[in-house]
């Protein structure tokens, strides 16, 4: 759980801290039903919330991961294009 939160907050790894979070939240879900389903309005809140991310890809703009792998890929562009004129 802190593993989760943790990678969506710093933002490093997203897609995966998405995917735990989640898999924790489809566990809260599921086992709130024997309790008496107090907290179920809350769990499926942070479920569809988290769904939302993973699809769209919402994390992508403001994540650490947007600015490492795009930053070498970029310069990995620009190696392979530099002898090529225009």
């Amino acid at each position: 759980m802190l593993a989760a939160g943790l990678g969506l907050t710093v933002g490093l790894l997203t897609p995966v801290a998405l995917v735990g979070a989640v898999w924790l939240s489809l566990n809260n879900l599921v086992m709130g039903f024997g309790a008496g389903g107090v907290h179920h309005s809350v769990n499926m809140l942070m479920l569809v919330i988290e769904l939302g991310f993973l699809w769209t890809g919402a994390w992508r703009p403001y994540s650490l991961d947007s600015l490492l792998f795009l930053r070498g890929a970029a310069g990995s562009l620009r190696r392979a294009t530099a002898g090529q004129g225009s």
